[in-house]
């Protein structure tokens, strides 16, 4: 397995990482994260997110062992999990799981894709000491993008619903190895 080290996400990483926001398979989703992220680490905290209370956000730029970005990583912490579409209706019913939970969102540089960078850096985020006292982890998933599944799964992530919601996404969640 590949071998990260997370590293905090300051605005000079921003030339770095937005050009994999760029790749197809990233701009639908979250294009223009990292740029909003230097912001919503101030501002989320404290806030209501589709039913749940925002706890903290921290964000990662992951370097390979040479200290060569490979990957962006975020997390927001959430006080339960968010189960509410954007309407304020529930997405789904509420989740089984209980506890506080770190919803996770992971770009690997799109040049570095089947090298392992994407397990090992959701295996470091895991035992991340920001992440200390967090309950579970969770990645929302497209329902059939196959490669972020097996990524995931590969990490020891599990599904936590046989079917996706309304939004056609599928939680994926692990317990945090601290």
């Amino acid at each position: 397995m590949s071998t990260v080290a997370l590293r905090p996400f300051e605005a000079p990483d921003l030339l770095q990482v937005l050009p994999w926001f760029a790749h197809p398979d990233q701009r639908e989703f979250a294009r223009d994260l990292p740029v909003r992220e230097l912001d919503l680490r101030r501002t989320m905290p404290g806030t209501e997110h589709r039913g749940a209370r925002v706890l903290a956000r921290h964000a990662w730029v992951v370097d390979d062992e040479a200290g060569v970005p490979v990957a962006f990583v975020g997390a927001e912490i959430y006080d339960r999990a968010p189960f509410l579409d954007a309407r304020g209706r529930p997405n789904r019913p509420a989740p089984t799981w209980q506890g506080s939970i770190a919803g996770l969102m992971l770009c690997v540089d799109p040049a570095r894709w089947v090298q392992g960078y994407g397990c090992a850096t959701l295996l470091a985020v895991a035992a991340a000491d920001e992440l200390e006292g967090v309950d579970w982890l969770a990645a929302g998933i497209q329902r059939g993008h196959l490669a972020s599944e097996r990524c995931v799964a590969r990490a020891g992530f599990i599904p936590a619903a046989s079917a996706p919601d309304q939004e056609g996404m599928v939680d994926w969640i692990h317990k945090p190895l601290r």
